[in-house]
């Protein structure tokens, strides 16, 4: 009995030891991250982001109307916060600092969502060091509102809330995660619009789910109901201003848009194809559009080498967690 004693007091002071450590480490980390939102200088779009709202905000021009920026659409997210300094501040002095703080508070929500949803399966210590990682990540290390990190945080947010319908109890409670999370998805397209894809994945998983009965349509359904919101939204806007003014219907306009960026890489290569099946044998044809794909490819790779790096364990950690469990099926 004694020595269970020492042992049950040897694992209080480990436990306190831990939470103490812990609670250090939180301090620490909000330190760091408090001196990267006033100290760090972005060499990407950060300030040009802002600019693109400012547009909209600062001198009238209409969102895709006056201000025919692709960018526009996913810099739609820090508009709000824009003008309400705008409006009460009377300029835009410091306005790089207070859109980073209100791109913290937006990780604050999303961790603390997935902490409440996931604090039982996962244990709270867990939780809340998965939470710092959502707190302190930003795409190509610009920690501020603009179209790549509102993709993320709709993406991120809407794949929580799905989850969090399927550990919920309450029907009516889960009910309510689809349907946000049918809002959160359709404004992360309309943030990143090829974002698309993740969506056409989802259809065929919930498809194949749907065939296999291990879903109901309604619970589909209700996830579609709250897309068709954001679209409705967005035709009633397309409607009011008139969908001729809106550049996204003007041919030149778009390609001007997409002008150096990866769908326009993939137009040309369609348009060179299209060239080409006029003017050579099926072999160059066929060369020519391979040659393009493989360009765009590679384009990809170099952008995207880090994420692969990250996918790669967890993909292989994940089939032999499948494995351990008898089966490697994905559905």
């Amino acid at each position: 009995s004694d020595w269970k004693e020492l042992m049950n007091i040897n694992k209080e002071k480990r436990n306190q030891i831990m939470r103490i450590l812990l609670f250090v480490f939180v301090l620490g980390f909000v330190y760091l991250l408090i001196r990267r939102l006033h100290y760090t200088i972005s060499h990407y779009d950060e300030v040009f982001n802002i600019y693109v709202s400012y547009l909209t905000v600062g001198m009238g021009k209409r969102h895709l109307v006056e201000n025919p920026m692709m960018m526009s659409m996913g810099n739609l997210a820090n508009l709000p916060f824009l003008s309400l300094y705008y409006h009460i501040t009377g300029g835009t002095e410091g306005v790089v600092l207070f859109i980073r703080y209100m791109y913290l508070v937006m990780n604050l929500i999303l961790s603390t969502v997935f902490y409440i949803l996931f604090k039982r399966a996962l244990g709270k210590k867990a939780c809340l060091l998965f939470s710092l990682i959502l707190i302190s990540y930003a795409p190509f290390s610009i920690y501020s509102i603009w179209y790549d990190s509102a993709a993320l945080f709709f993406l991120l947010m809407g794949a929580l809330l799905i989850s969090g319908a399927d550990l919920s109890d309450q029907k009516g409670k889960g009910a309510a995660f689809k349907y946000l999370a049918g809002i959160c998805h359709a404004c992360m397209v309309y943030a990143y619009p090829t974002m698309a894809a993740v969506i056409i994945v989802l259809i065929v998983y919930k498809t194949v789910c749907l065939i296999r009965k291990k879903v109901k349509v309604k619970q589909f359904l209700i996830y579609w109901l709250g897309g068709m919101t954001i679209a409705g939204i967005f035709a009633i806007y397309v409607l009011n201003v008139g969908w001729e003014n809106i550049f996204l219907f003007q041919h030149k306009s778009v390609d001007d848009a997409l002008s150096g960026r990866t769908l326009d890489k993939i137009s040309t290569a369609g348009k060179e194809a299209e060239k080409a099946s006029a003017l050579a044998p099926l072999i160059l044809q066929l060369k020519s559009i391979l040659g393009q794909i493989g360009s765009i490819l590679l384009s990809a790779w170099n952008q995207q080498k880090l994420a692969l790096a990250v996918s790669i364990p967890l993909l292989v950690q994940w089939i032999i967690g499948r494995k351990k469990k008898g089966t490697i099926r994905i559905l």
